[in-house]
């Protein structure tokens, strides 16, 4: 393995575009409910709770080498809502899944289809379910969708990085995607 310090990231929302004013262009008024990461040498997850965005951002901060999907253009901007200066802090030492696949396809492809197609697993749920779940109180269970979909990415990157590809799915058909993580 690599001799970078490398976490894996994940953050929820307790609201969604259409819930906030300004929609997508106010990414930051979504807010964070819950956040996973892990350390790449260990199976240990950690949890983060709205109050603990701060301390999120100073153990992001820690790492060489910050991975997850979709964390510059989301992650990130929720998270600027509590750490104005996430993005100096942290765009360079991070690797985002989601934004190399989009450059080098042209196109968005969704985590739970590529996990689908490189590795056989799906995500538990939705955002929208974990959505539903923090407003009815089900903390735990918006915790562990969000463990989940870091150990999907963690196990993506992974398979990209020992096999120099991943695969998504296109008209009924497993397509392979070069890359060189």
């Amino acid at each position: 393995m690599s001799e970078l310090k490398e976490i894996f990231f994940d953050i929820e929302t307790p609201r969604w575009s259409d819930e906030v004013e300004g929609g997508w262009s106010n990414i930051p008024a979504f807010g964070m409910s819950v956040a996973v990461t892990c350390w790449d040498d260990s199976n240990a997850f950690q949890k983060w709770l709205e109050s603990d965005a701060g301390e999120l951002v100073k153990e992001l901060d820690r790492a060489d080498k910050v991975i997850g999907f979709n964390i510059l253009r989301f992650d990130y901007e929720v998270l600027s809502a509590y750490v104005p200066n996430v993005h100096e802090l942290l765009d360079d030492k991070s690797f985002d899944i989601f934004t190399d696949l989009e450059n080098r396809l042209g196109f968005r492809v969704s985590l739970d289809n590529l996990c689908i197609s490189t590795l056989g697993k799906s995500k538990l749920a939705t955002a929208e379910d974990a959505m539903e779940w923090f407003r009815q109180g089900q903390i735990e269970k918006v915790i562990q969708y969000c463990q989940k979909d870091v150990e999907l990415t963690r196990e993506l990157y992974r398979f990209g990085q020992e096999h120099g590809l991943i695969y998504y799915p296109r008209l009924g058909q497993r397509i392979e995607i070069p890359v060189d993580w």
